[in-house]
């Protein structure tokens, strides 16, 4: 089946996920979904064309593999 782990950030200017923290899911996958996050880059929100920091709130998905 397919497990879900919540994570909040902060997107900073230059796209990297900051500040990271779980905010739910099975506490065996935890660790290893803001792992993954904290390496993550993204596009950056833009106001008045500039980058900003802004706060994001993602779900990451495990599969577990066929027996």
């Amino acid at each position: 089946g397919v497990e879900w782990v919540a994570v909040q950030a902060i997107i900073d200017h230059q796209g990297e996920f900051q500040q990271v923290r779980a905010l739910g899911g099975p506490p065996a996958l935890v660790k290893a979904a803001l792992d993954a996050v904290a390496g993550w880059k993204a596009t950056p929100r833009r106001a008045n064309g500039q980058p900003v920091a802004s706060p994001v709130v993602l779900s990451v998905s495990f599969t577990a593999p066929p027996p």
